[in-house]
């Protein structure tokens, strides 16, 4: 499932040596439904495994069996790299990309997709988690979807991952323009969604409808994330796992403007009050904790008491304008120092059980 033909071998347990031993009489037939088969002459313990997967468990080189002269496209400045297709489920995706369409897409626009079937869109993962620049990192990927698409039948591979060692986070941009990605189906292990690890994207003006995402950390657009900004996304569907959430799992720090969500997520529609199993466990930690410190307003300076740093842990500001600042070593907060005039709401954050999460009720400053 999800493995490349040439990475299916069976082993047979040598007692004599006591190790395993690849059997390279193998037989692949990779028309219909991918079969292994092998003539066995011999009692004893014979598996069926992903070769790459099983040799880098035992740290060995894989230059010979796993990256394959001119197995993957690359351009000049490109360095195509296996850790994906060795590691990962990588589902329908390697069936589905079209390589001389990556080409295009790389040689004429620097990484710019603008796709229009489910061909070009798994393309675009394709590049998105097997290839990197020359200098080493993730390469940046422009996605603009330009018509509705269809993935019914499809087993989706999310955009972006990350192992030991690894990092293929997805950093790019996705612009929907309006357009409507149907009938999602992704069935991860973690990190599950249509990007399932990404840190600083951005995604636009998306709609995905009637999704059916399974894993850990999952949503429905993203499992995991970091500091994203998503606008205008749109999500239907259901949504079963750990840590999950409905537009996404495992988000912190992700900026959501005008977005809506009608996900089932473990049997529960979050709706739009929470979109990420983070909101949601943030909500729930914070009205447990309450908001039980005081804040008093002082012209344009806010003023805490003395003596909080040491009942919590990384106390902070929390402005309106989305500054964050540190009040560890600053009992007093004067915004006039940092903004021109206007109102602004302040409240006093701290980290507890995991999350940070608001200790006082906010108040509001105006800068004259």
């Amino acid at each position: 499932h999800g493995i490349r033909p040439d990475a299916l071998v069976f082993m047979r347990y040598n007692e004599e040596k006591d190790s395993y031993e690849i059997q390279e009489n193998t037989v692949i037939n990779e028309e219909g439904e991918l079969t292994a088969q092998l003539q066995i002459d011999r009692p004893g313990v014979y598996l069926l495994v992903n070769r790459f997967t099983w040799l880098n468990a035992w740290g060995a080189e894989l230059d010979d069996d796993g990256y394959e002269k001119g197995y993957v496209p690359g351009a000049d400045d490109i360095a195509p790299t296996g850790d994906w297709e060795h590691n990962e489920d990588t589902g329908d995706i390697l069936k589905l990309a079209d390589k001389d369409y990556l080409m295009k897409c790389i040689e004429s626009s620097g990484a710019t997709f603008n796709v229009s079937t489910p061909e070009q869109l798994a393309t675009a993962c394709y590049y998105a988690n097997c290839c990197r620049l020359d200098r080493g990192n993730t390469p940046h990927i422009e996605i603009n979807i330009e018509n509705d698409i269809d993935l019914a039948g499809i087993d989706w591979a999310p955009i972006g991952w990350d192992m030991a060692g690894v990092d293929h986070r997805f950093t790019g941009n996705i612009n929907g323009n309006g357009h409507t990605i149907k009938n999602l189906t992704v069935k991860q292990r973690y990190k599950s969604g249509f990007i399932g690890d990404s840190i600083m994207c951005t995604v636009i003006d998306l709609k995905i409808e009637n999704a059916d995402v399974q894993g850990t950390e999952c949503g429905v657009l993203i499992g995991s994330d970091l500091n994203s900004v998503i606008s205008k996304v749109e999500c239907s569907g259901v949504v079963n796992g750990g840590s999950a959430g409905s537009l996404a799992g495992d988000a912190r720090g992700t900026n959501y403007t005008d977005c809506k969500a009608d996900v089932i997520v473990n049997g529960e529609n979050f709706g739009n009050k929470y979109y990420s199993y983070y909101d949601k466990d943030n909500a729930r930690v914070s009205e447990e904790f309450g908001r039980p410190e005081k804040l008093k307003v002082k012209g344009s300076k806010v003023v805490r008491e003395a003596g909080l740093e040491e009942k919590y842990e990384n106390l902070g500001w929390n402005i309106s304008t989305g500054l964050k600042r540190n009040a560890e070593n600053e009992t007093e907060l004067d915004l006039g120092k940092l903004y021109g005039s206007g109102e602004y709401t302040v409240e006093l954050t701290a980290w507890k059980d995991g999350y940070y999460i608001p200790i006082s009720e906010p108040v509001k400053v105006v800068v004259k």
